[in-house]
């Protein structure tokens, strides 16, 4: 008669393996990197790097009365400096093309561009970031008032957005091979996970590459297209290119 505590024992490991092959069975078709959960650690990974790398652009529009300027026959104008004589500042046309000025106290003291009526004042949350006020050598200065009698100019409201900046993205790539733990908390990734952050300028050319070894699969990666500021000897650039994320 056959030992009931031997066949007892041969069932529990005969179950043992099955409910074993079972849930290995459903790792190998539920692969959790696959799962919706690792599309979330894009969505972080974007999240936290436009929050670590992108400064706050307060911009106010305003257009001036061209006629007068050019019957006045002056190169520069004066207008009252919205943002207050500390602010960081720059100057652009409506393409965003760098206008010189200098600050004067409480107006700005900016040259005129031929045909050119649109003009935008643009302040700066980084302190880094301030366009070189130019020493203006004005042969003619003309001064715009707005008053009950007089309407020289028109400012709009301001409007603020949030742009990538390309010395934050620097400091980041180099504490991605620095400190790259320390990084990956600042940027809320899960630590189980890694990651790459490409960026690209409009030719495809790599300005900013954070890149580790990637596995042979189970990668999620998303492109999409950016504006970057970037400052060089006080002059302001906007670069158009990429944000290429990895998450593995």
């Amino acid at each position: 008669m056959p030992n009931k505590r031997g066949v007892s024992g041969l069932e529990v490991a005969i179950s043992f393996a099955i409910f074993v092959t079972f849930v290995i069975a459903i790792f190998i078709y539920f692969n959790p990197i696959n799962m919706p959960v690792t599309n979330s650690f894009l969505t972080i990974l974007e999240s936290s790097v436009k929050n670590n790398a992108s400064i706050s652009v307060n911009t106010i529009p305003f257009s001036m009365n061209r006629t007068v300027v050019n019957f006045e026959g002056a190169d520069c104008f004066v207008i009252p400096n919205p943002f207050g004589a500390g602010a960081n500042l720059s100057v652009t046309d409506e393409f965003s093309n760098n206008v010189a000025f200098q600050k004067s106290g409480d107006n700005l003291l900016i040259r005129t561009i031929a045909s050119e009526k649109f003009y935008n004042i643009n302040n700066y949350s980084n302190s880094d970031i301030d366009a070189k006020s130019a020493n203006l050598a004005c042969a003619k200065t003309y001064a715009l008032v707005k008053d009950a009698t007089r309407g020289d100019y028109n400012m709009s409201i301001p409007r603020t957005e949030q742009v990538y900046y390309l010395g934050s993205l620097l400091e980041m790539n180099k504490t991605y091979y620095a400190e790259y733990s320390a990084l990956k908390g600042a940027l809320k990734m899960p630590s189980a996970s890694d990651f790459s952050v490409i960026v690209l300028n409009a030719s495809m050319d790599e300005i900013v590459s954070m890149k580790k070894t990637f596995p042979k699969a189970n990668i999620l990666s998303k492109e999409f297209p950016v504006e970057i500021l970037s400052i060089n000897n006080g002059a302001i650039k906007i670069i158009k290119g990429y944000l290429r994320l990895l998450v593995w």
